[in-house]
């Protein structure tokens, strides 16, 4: 039950990261290395909010929260305003190194602001994390929590994408962007705002794990870890997050409690190659979206 549980676990942690990439990649078709780094920079916020003494307790865990994202937003809408968009209809290439660049900088900056050292979230906070049994096996409320986010993100996005005029208009943005631009929809803010959301729901994911482990600048490459996920399951397809991030988490958590932990790093890119020579369009994804670089 154990073994169960903690294949859950990780597949809502590799799930909730993986949306972001197929939010940026349904939206412009970049695919985002840096988005990782995104996810060490909201738990570092939080951190940083949560050093101020008038905090305290679960209430002001939550307030701390919501600021921590929502500066975590207005950064990625900065940095995507600053780097990004000046990038626009250059060879897809060129703006992949640009996001790996942005990972290596953000990195160094999180090295420079906070140090190298793990930190706690929850040191002085008078909140704790205990277990919650679910018959013979336990987790922490904090991974039920990234279950609930992970489940509830799925949810949400799928509506979104399908229901609603902005996301309707993101899925047309991403077919055609000249002749949706000519249709009078607004491309670049919806660059921007698959932008924002895609650092939105890493940065919570850093949270959700800093306040469960603890945060350090090395976390980023979780969010690397993820990103086969997205790719196994179809970089245009949010329902392929969910077989993507089973399959990976299974196999991981299998050579991890039968094999090697060590070893278990390396699965979810052994997956990923196997994938691209596969079916490099993914499990839900289409032929025709496959673009060579």
């Amino acid at each position: 039950m154990q073994f169960y549980v903690n294949v859950i676990v990780l597949a809502s942690i590799y799930g909730l990261l993986a949306i972001g990439y197929v939010v940026i990649y349904r939206t412009s078709r970049i695919i985002n290395f840096a988005h990782g780094d995104f996810m060490t920079l909201g738990g570092y916020f939080l951190y940083s909010i949560l050093s101020m003494a008038w905090i305290r307790g679960t209430g002001g865990l939550i307030f701390a929260t919501c600021i921590a994202l929502f500066i975590s937003f207005m950064a990625s809408l900065l940095i995507y305003r600053l780097l990004i968009r000046s990038m626009l209809g250059q060879p897809v290439f060129i703006i992949i190194m640009v996001t790996i660049g942005l990972s290596v900088l953000l990195r160094g900056l999180a090295i420079v602001a906070w140090g190298a050292e793990p930190k706690s979230l929850l040191d002085g906070m008078g909140v704790g994390n205990p277990s919650i049994s679910l018959g013979k096996a336990a987790l922490s409320r904090f991974d039920l929590l990234f279950v609930i986010a992970s489940a509830t993100a799925l949810l949400g996005l799928s509506i979104f994408y399908k229901y609603l005029k902005i996301g309707i208009r993101s899925r047309a943005a991403s077919e055609n962007p000249l002749l949706a631009s000519q249709r009078g929809i607004n491309i670049f803010f919806l660059f921007g705002f698959s932008w924002g959301i895609s650092a939105l729901l890493a940065s919570l994911a850093g949270v959700l794990y800093g306040t469960n482990n603890h945060i350090e600048p090395e976390i980023g490459l979780l969010g690397l870890k993820a990103m086969p996920v997205a790719l196994v399951g179809g970089m245009y397809s949010i329902q392929g997050i969910i077989p993507g991030a089973i399959i990976i988490s299974l196999a991981e958590n299998i050579v991890a409690q039968y094999y090697d932990p060590l070893v278990s790093d390396v699965i979810p890119m052994v997956i990923l190659l196997i994938a691209l020579i596969i079916r490099p369009w993914g499990i839900f994804g289409k032929e025709e979206e496959v673009e060579r670089v």
